[in-house]
C-alpha cells in the first residue's frame, strides 16, 4: 500500500509543477521546474543571476507578450516545455526620423 501512496504523491507533485525553458537569442537555454501556483519572478531572477545579467535590463516574453513577474504558471497558461524568451532592453532608435526630417527643412 505504501508504494501506491508514493506513486500518488509523485503524480500530484508532478501535476502541480511544470518544466519550462528560458532562453536568450537561441542560446543560453536553462530549464526550470516550477510550481504552477507560485509567481514566475523567482525563475526570471534565477535566470538573470545565472547569466550575471541585471534583472532590470532584461525583458521576458511568452508568445510575444511581455510577462508580468507576479503572474503564475497557471495565470500564463504555461504547459510543459513552453519557452520564455529573454531580450536585452535596447535604448534609442526613436530620434533618427525627426532629426532627418528637420535636416531637410534647413
Amino acid at each position: 500500500m505504501e508504494g501506491m501512496e508514493q506513486e500518488q504523491f509523485k503524480k500530484e507533485r508532478n501535476d502541480n509543477c511544470v518544466v519550462i525553458k528560458v532562453q536568450m537569442e537561441k542560446e543560453h537555454e536553462i530549464y526550470f521546474r516550477i510550481r504552477r501556483d507560485k509567481p514566475i519572478r523567482k525563475v526570471l531572477l534565477a535566470y538573470c543571476d545565472h547569466l550575471q545579467l541585471e534583472y532590470d535590463t532584461v525583458r521576458f516574453t511568452l508568445d510575444g507578450r511581455k510577462l508580468k513577474s507576479m503572474a503564475t504558471a497557471d495565470d500564463l497558461g504555461l504547459q510543459h516545455h513552453d519557452t520564455i524568451d529573454a531580450f536585452h532592453d535596447q535604448c534609442g532608435g526613436g530620434l533618427a526620423y525627426p532629426l532627418i526630417s528637420r535636416m531637410h527643412d534647413l
